[in-house]
C-alpha cells in the first residue's frame, strides 16, 4: 500500500496519511453518510502536514472552517488569510508572519465598511478585489488622507492574491482563484522624468542623511558611503575597519567572508572624502563590540547585514522620510540608487567621466581602459573627491559627519 497513515485525530475527526507513490501529504474524513473524503495538504514535511491538519480538525470539530463535501458556511475572510499565512510560509519565523497579516488586514477592515454583506471567502469575487485595489491606487494618488507608495499597494495585495491561490489549490471544489486576472503595474513614466527620479539633488540627500542619522544610525554610514563615496550597498555594509587607512584618507573594497566583488574591476581602493572619513571614525571608535571580522556596520542584533535584509531595511527608511518630511523624491525612491546620487551630483561638477568610472568600479568598456590607461589614487584624489565635497557643500554636510551607531560610545 502506497499511503501510510501518519495520525488519526480520533472517530469522527481527520486522518493524515503520506502518498509514496506521489510524495504527498493527505488528509481524510468519513462523514455520517458513511463517504470518504480526502485532500492534499500543502505540506513538504510530516510536521508541517500533521500541523496544518491539525488546525482543520479542530476547526471541523468546533463547527468553524470549512472541509470539502461537509456542510458548513465555509471559511470566514479572516479564517481564509490566516490560513493561508500559516501555511504559505511554514518556516517563516514570527516577525515575518506578523508582517504578512498586517498587511492582511485592511483588507479585512475594508471589506467591513465597503463589502458588509462579504463575510466568507466564498463571497469574494473578481470584482470584490479589483474594487479593493481601486481604493488602495486612490490612496497611492494622495486622493485620500491616507498615502500610499507603490510598494505599500503591491504587499497588500500581494497577500490577498496568495490566499486567493492558496485556497483554490487547497479546495479546489469550492473557491477559485478569484484574484489570479487582478494586476497591479507601476505607471509608467517619461523617460526625462525616470531619469531624473534616479538621482537626488544635494539638499534631498542633506535631508535624508539627517533623517537617517537622527531615526536609522545603523544605516546612516552605510547611506554616506553609498551616496558620498559611490559604493554599492553590499560593499558598504561589508566595509572592515581593516579596509580603512585614515592616514592616507582611503578605503578598500574587497572580497571578504560576507560578500564578494560584483567583478574584478570592483576590487579597488578609494580617496573618500572628509565627512565619509569621519563617520568612519567615529563608528569604528564607538563600537561597543567588535565584531570578529571587523565589520564596522551591524544590525541591531550585532550581525552583519544580509543582501535581503538590508535592502528592506533601506526601503522602509526612505518610506518613513517621505511619509515625516513630506519630499515628494522619496516616495518610490530606490536604496541602489543613491550610488546613481552619487554619479549624477559628481558628473555635474565636470568631473572626467573615465576616473569616476573606474571610481565606481565599472568594467571599462573600451581597449584604452581595458588594456592600456591605468586610473591612480591621486587621479581619482584630485577629480572625484573635490567634486562631491563641492555638490554636497561641505560646510552643510559636516553636520551630518558624527555617527552613533546600534553600538554605545565608549566610557572614557
Amino acid at each position: 500500500m502506497s499511503k501510510v497513515l501518519v495520525k488519526d485525530f480520533g472517530r469522527g475527526a481527520l486522518k493524515v496519511y503520506h502518498d509514496g507513490a506521489r510524495n504527498k501529504w493527505l488528509w481524510y474524513l468519513r462523514d455520517n453518510e458513511g463517504r470518504q473524503l480526502r485532500r492534499d495538504l500543502p505540506a513538504t514535511t510530516k510536521a508541517q502536514a500533521v500541523k496544518i491538519a491539525e488546525k482543520i480538525n479542530n476547526d471541523h470539530l468546533s463547527g468553524v472552517g470549512y472541509l470539502p463535501g461537509v456542510d458548513s458556511g465555509g471559511h470566514t475572510v479572516a479564517e481564509a488569510l490566516i490560513e493561508a499565512i500559516n501555511a504559505k510560509q511554514p518556516s517563516a519565523n514570527d516577525t515575518t508572519r506578523k508582517d504578512y497579516a498586517r498587511r492582511a488586514q485592511p483588507f479585512a477592515e475594508w471589506l467591513s465598511v465597503a463589502k458588509p454583506k462579504v463575510k466568507r471567502w466564498g463571497d469574494v469575487s473578481t470584482k470584490v478585489i479589483r474594487d479593493y485595489l481601486a481604493d488602495l491606487l486612490s490612496c497611492a494618488n494622495g486622493q485620500t488622507g491616507q498615502v500610499l507608495s507603490h510598494d505599500g499597494v503591491r504587499m497588500r495585495l500581494f497577500v490577498v492574491k496568495m490566499t486567493s491561490r492558496y485556497m483554490a489549490e487547497t479546495y479546489p471544489d469550492r473557491y477559485g482563484e478569484v484574484a489570479k486576472p487582478v494586476g497591479l503595474k507601476r505607471a509608467r513614466r517619461f523617460a526625462r522624468e525616470k531619469e531624473d527620479g534616479r538621482a537626488l539633488d544635494g539638499e534631498s540627500l542633506r535631508a535624508f542623511l539627517a533623517f537617517a542619522r537622527e531615526r536609522r544610525p545603523d544605516l546612516y554610514g552605510i547611506a554616506l558611503l553609498q551616496s558620498m563615496a559611490g559604493l554599492r550597498m553590499m560593499e558598504a555594509a561589508s566595509l572592515r575597519d581593516a579596509d580603512v587607512a585614515f592616514a592616507s584618507s582611503t578605503i578598500r573594497v574587497t572580497d571578504t567572508p560576507h560578500h564578494s566583488v560584483k567583478t574584478d574591476y570592483s576590487d579597488r581602493g578609494l580617496p573618500v572624502c572628509g565627512a565619509v572619513l569621519e563617520m568612519l571614525r567615529g563608528a569604528i571608535a564607538n563600537a561597543k563590540v567588535r565584531h570578529a571580522e571587523g565589520y564596522i556596520f551591524l544590525t541591531r542584533h550585532q550581525e552583519p547585514w544580509g543582501r535581503y535584509g538590508l535592502p528592506h531595511a533601506m526601503k522602509q527608511l526612505f518610506q518613513e522620510c517621505w511619509q515625516k518630511r513630506g519630499i515628494e523624491a522619496f516616495r518610490d525612491f530606490q536604496p541602489h540608487w543613491l550610488r546613481a546620487t552619487f554619479a549624477t551630483l559628481v558628473r555635474r561638477q565636470r568631473a572626467d567621466a573615465r576616473v569616476l568610472a573606474v571610481y565606481l568600479g565599472q568594467c571599462p568598456r573600451d581597449v584604452l581602459g581595458a588594456h592600456y590607461e591605468r586610473v591612480g589614487l591621486d587621479q581619482m584624489q584630485s577629480e572625484i573627491v573635490p567634486a562631491i565635497e563641492a555638490a554636497m557643500n561641505q560646510e552643510g554636510v559636516g553636520k551630518l559627519s558624527g555617527i552613533q551607531t546600534n553600538r554605545a560610545k565608549d566610557v572614557q
